[in-house]
């Protein structure tokens, strides 16, 4: 069997949780943490090194990375830094999540433990379905998106690049959420949201 060498982007909490469900598979080394701090650089996280900034692993051919930040901003400058540094994108996808033969992920999209993506659903480039979280039937989520924990997207829904539902969140269907927005945890969303926006409550509305 072929090992893929794979990199994680960032050393913190989620950075960790990758590297867990990376050792999930079979057919993966995790070569270390990427970390920009070089302060880091020697330690050990849960028997992965931390190898420093991307430069330290400019040499090494052929290398996957995975962002390993939870938030938009972070996770939006690692995405950069990686494919600067010509590293492919690692698709990951827990052998514990459900995803329909015909639902679509893009490159470095990944799908954590008891998360759920159903019929005909596509999820962009570098989105993240946390634990537990349900994408239901005939739903578009652009690029690097997060779906936080237990939250659940309803049918016909679409969300574009760059949005946040927090943990709990609840989106009904045929609603369209903008760009860069923010779904607040245990937020019920019931109608669009505006690119950009902010939105809390139950049901949800934009804060001022």
């Amino acid at each position: 069997m072929t090992l893929r060498r794979v990199v994680i982007l960032g050393a913190g909490g989620f950075a960790r949780e990758v590297a867990d469900m990376l050792r999930a598979l079979d057919d993966i080394e995790v070569v270390g943490f990427v970390e920009r701090d070089d302060a880091r650089r020697g330690e050990t996280l849960n028997g992965i090194p931390v190898i420093g900034r991307l430069e330290n692993v400019g040499h090494l051919v052929g290398l996957h990375a995975v962002p390993g930040a939870g938030d938009i901003a972070p996770r939006k400058r690692q995405i950069a830094e990686m494919e600067e540094a010509g590293l492919k994108p690692f698709t990951l996808v827990h052998p514990k999540s459900d995803i329909s033969p015909f639902a679509t992920l893009g490159d470095g999209v990944v799908t954590c433990q008891c998360t759920t993506v159903t019929s005909n659903s596509v999820v962009g480039a570098y989105s993240m379905i946390n634990y537990g979280a349900t994408v239901g039937h005939d739903i578009r989520i652009g690029r690097n998106c997060v779906v936080g924990p237990g939250a659940r997207v309803s049918g016909w829904v679409t969300i574009g690049d760059g949005c946040y539902l927090g943990a709990g969140a609840i989106v009904l269907p045929r609603v369209t959420i903008g760009a860069g927005a923010v779904v607040g945890a245990g937020a019920v969303v019931t109608r669009d949201v505006e690119p950009g926006a902010t939105v809390v409550g139950v049901p949800a509305r934009a804060t001022s």
